[in-house]
């Protein structure tokens, strides 16, 4: 049962794209903006619609317990019910949607590529944010998508426009905000086909690194970006209609269990606020110098395979394999890639020289990684 819970007299508020429906016997609720459905039982309908109807929590509880439900069990299930829907943004609290309509404590403008971003701070500091995404900070202009990040009774709420978009902790929101720019970036970028990767460059050599989750894909990517390799991005990979690519410059997400690791070539990644993010794992976002983001070719592809003892090893691999490994790794918000984007990775993945490439040790991986690409 949830003991800390600031909403027991609250006026709560579902968006209109939530829609509270029936079929047969059983009772959903239908988010249109996210054409996702939320199965109700019959007692999370029964204050689903308390709620919804005006409520408060309280009342809702009262209700149940009128129908002999213990009063720790009413308790227990109103408390998990409304906790759920505000961190799913199916409701908000009424009193942050009036926050909305007052002037901002503090706003900032950010440009990724297609999208322009306003963000407005509502009883929240932004230097958070400024530290997690000052590479984007842009003249103050119109936005394509404006997010509000809003402090209320312990807990941040996001919105875009005056949409919830869920709650969560003082140590949770950058990751949430990250999570949603990149939702939009993704759906922003048209002339461009994005990949889950790392990329960096050296001299004229453009490097893309795929690694599956653990692999230690950002974890070599920092440490070749802190050994003289220009970092373009460890996570979105961007290639153009022309065949080459640049790199999404996010922040470098490294998760808890890379810290130690990193250290050595970043001093400053143990100085860094933790964030959860929504897996559940602790990371710190650690800045990178701004790079020169002029699209670039793709020379070589590695394909990670960290192997615990094993000496840096680098096996060639058939340009359909590195292609078929990148391709599931890339991601369309439309849910189709266009066959002319398809052919144009195509053909820039066959023009590169692509390895598996096994490794233990960072210090060593760095060394065979320059020498391959000083060839």
């Amino acid at each position: 049962m949830t003991t800390n819970f600031p909403w027991d007299e609250s006026r709560l508020v579902a968006p209109t794209t939530i829609h509270h429906l029936s079929i047969g016997e059983r009772s959903i609720l239908f988010c249109e903006a996210r054409q996702q459905i939320y199965g109700l039982n019959s007692t999370a309908d029964r204050i689903w619609r308390i709620l919804a109807e005006g409520g408060a929590p309280v009342e809702a509880r009262r209700e149940l317990t009128d129908l002999r439900v213990s009063d720790d069990d009413a308790r227990a299930f109103v408390q998990d019910a409304t906790l759920s829907w505000l961190q799913g943004g199916q409701l908000a609290p009424q009193e942050t949607l009036a926050r909305l309509r007052q002037p901002a404590d503090a706003t900032r403008a950010l440009r990724i590529d297609e999208l322009t971003v306003r963000l407005n701070f509502f009883g929240v500091a932004p230097d958070q944010a400024d530290a997690v995404f000052a590479q984007f900070a842009a003249a103050d202009k119109q936005a394509t998508l404006k997010l509000s990040i809003v402090s209320c009774r312990g807990q941040i709420f996001l919105f875009e426009g005056d949409r919830p978009l869920g709650s969560c902790g003082a140590h949770e929101w950058i990751p949430r905000l990250k999570a949603v720019l990149t939702e939009h970036y993704a759906a922003a970028v048209s002339d461009a086909f994005l990949v889950h990767a790392a990329f960096l460059v050296r001299g004229r050599k453009g490097l893309l690194i795929s690694g599956a989750p653990g692999a230690g894909k950002t974890t070599l990517c920092v440490a070749l970006a802190r050994s003289g390799f220009e970092y373009q991005g460890d996570d979105i990979v961007r290639l153009e209609s022309g065949g080459r690519a640049a790199g999404t410059p996010f922040a470098a997400c490294v998760k808890s269990g890379a810290w130690s690791l990193v250290a050595p070539y970043a001093p400053e990644i143990a100085e860094l606020p933790v964030y959860r993010r929504g897996d559940g794992k602790d990371v710190r976002y650690l800045p990178m110098p701004p790079s020169d983001r002029r699209p670039r070719g793709i020379d070589v592809v590695l394909l990670l395979s960290r192997q615990p003892g094993a000496a840096p090893a680098f096996e060639p691999v058939e340009p359909l394999e590195a292609f078929s490994t990148l391709l599931e790794s890339a991601f369309s918000a439309k849910g189709a890639i266009t066959a002319p984007a398809l052919k144009t990775f195509a053909k820039a993945i066959e023009a590169a020289a692509s390895f598996r490439f096994a490794y233990s040790d960072i210090a060593d991986a760095i060394k065979a990684v320059k020498g391959l690409a000083n060839e």
